[in-house]
């Protein structure tokens, strides 16, 4: 019984601590109680979690956390690996600089559920843009007209332009970076820059895709269809051809194979062996011809007095 109950303190057996754990390790193992599913053991301190745990499992385990700072190591832990379980995080931490930092390296759209203080604040959204730019509709309208933020939003998403202010739409140096990500975004761009001709040629030469999307009186133009297409014609379809019925090429037949030895004929066909699990195969006696219908021989009629001996002969 002693031995059983030293095993369990070092690392043998169910629920037991890992090797190395406790403060003497430098991490502070401790294991947090679990819903439905074992959490296994957690890091207090710049540690993850050892399993993997469906979504519903973190958002019990978050919501759960109370607005203290001595829960602050396990919410960092969670953010740093869930970084979109921010939503359901204590109002604390979604007001707290460092928590919510934390989760926009993760997960650049849980910029949402911050305070509006932090979307108001240049490095943290700096910060969700370079992770994914689709969160600038989140930044402040302040922000969202600050050029350097837009600059990293539409690297990292072109479409995330629509979401810029109007003065910033017009620049031809922030569409163009758009545009290089997703040509897409040529229709978040000013009605001006999508009509003038140079600057649709600029961008059909960093995505030819954007042809598509500039002005109807530019797409049939011979000189952008050049500059996005080569030095050539632009490609054009083929005139539709009429149906024909395939032709037929007639190949000699190959001659047949000899057999192995001398001057033989040709090798006769291989018959597919029958399986030796089924039966023989039973023969169909073909009926034997029967002979045609011969219509019976007329006789001759008999007189009366042929008759009447005749009659006699049989009845004696």
């Amino acid at each position: 019984l002693a031995r059983r109950q030293q095993s369990r303190g070092r690392g043998c057996g169910r629920g037991a601590r890992p090797f190395g754990s406790g403060e003497a390790a430098g991490e502070g193992w401790r294991k947090r109680r679990s819903t439905g599913h074992c959490w296994g053991w957690v890091l207090q301190r710049g540690g993850g979690y050892s399993e993997m745990p469906s979504r519903q499992q973190v958002i019990d385990k978050i919501s759960g956390m109370r607005n203290d700072p001595r829960d602050r190591p396990a919410v960092l832990g969670i953010l740093k690996c869930y970084g979109w379980s921010l939503r359901w995080a204590p109002i604390m931490f979604r007001c707290d600089k460092e928590s919510v930092e934390c989760a926009l390296k993760q997960h650049g759209r849980a910029l949402e559920y911050a305070h509006p203080d932090l979307r108001n604040d240049a490095e943290v959204v700096q910060l969700a843009c370079e992770q994914d730019g689709m969160a600038l509709p989140w930044a402040s309208e302040a922000l969202r007209g600050n050029e350097q933020i837009v600059m990293t939003a539409v690297s990292t998403a072109g479409a995330a332009l629509e979401f810029a202010s109007q003065e910033l739409r017009r620049k031809k140096k922030v569409v163009l970076q758009a545009v290089q990500s997703d040509a897409a975004a040529m229709l978040a761009a000013h009605e001006s820059l999508r009509s003038d001709k140079a600057f649709v040629m600029q961008a059909v030469q960093r995505n030819r895709k954007a042809i598509d999307f500039a002005d109807q009186t530019l797409r049939n133009d011979a000189e952008v269809q050049r500059a996005a297409f080569g030095k050539g014609d632009p490609p054009g379809l083929s005139p539709r051809r009429s149906w024909s019925p395939p032709v037929r090429i007639h190949t000699p037949p190959k001659p047949p194979d000899r057999v192995y030895g001398g001057g033989g004929g040709p090798r006769p066909p291989l018959q597919k062996p029958r399986s030796y699990t089924l039966p023989p195969r039973r023969r169909r006696r073909r009926p034997s011809p029967r002979p045609p219908n011969k219509p019976a021989p007329l006789l001759e009629p008999l007189t009366h007095a042929e008759g009447g001996q005749a009659g006699k002969a049989q009845r004696a």
